[in-house]
């Protein structure tokens, strides 16, 4: 009896054993990131040249951000890029979209403005969002 109770104990043992193996197959994952929320609006103006012009500002809803740059795109697919330098914009603090005293062609249409940056707290993760605003009515500075 003692012939098989001895090679029966080591076998359940060597299963238990295996069974407690901690496996690496689950890494924790972190929870996922949501983005920044912007409202964006635009403003006519009359630009140095006597042209038809726009202003845009926005301001983020949900985060405060340290914003990189903004990308604004025109409804005929032109963009300039507005160099932000990494300023920090706290939630709901409205900041301009251009340099000061510029602005942009007053073009009729769908305007696209893409967010670059990362939150200023939290996971400060990185991101990248567009909004986009339609701009109607006349072609002339108001």
């Amino acid at each position: 009896m003692k012939k098989i109770y001895y090679p029966l104990l080591i076998v359940i043992l060597v299963i238990a054993m295996s069974g407690c193996k901690k496996s690496d197959n689950n890494p924790v994952t972190p929870p996922p990131t949501v983005p920044p929320d912007f409202n964006i609006s635009a403003q006519p103006v009359t630009l140095a040249t006597g042209d038809a012009g726009l202003t845009f500002s926005a301001h983020c809803t949900t985060d405060d951000v340290n914003l990189i740059k903004v990308v604004v795109q025109n409804p005929i697919g032109n963009s300039q890029t507005f160099n932000a330098n990494n300023n920090l914009f706290l939630k709901d603090e409205e900041f301009q979209c251009q340099n000061a005293g510029t602005g942009y062609v007053k073009y009729l249409g769908t305007w696209s403005l893409t967010f670059a940056g990362n939150k200023a707290s939290g996971s400060k993760a990185s991101f990248t969002v567009t909004k986009t605003l339609s701009v109607t009515g006349k072609i002339s500075a108001n």
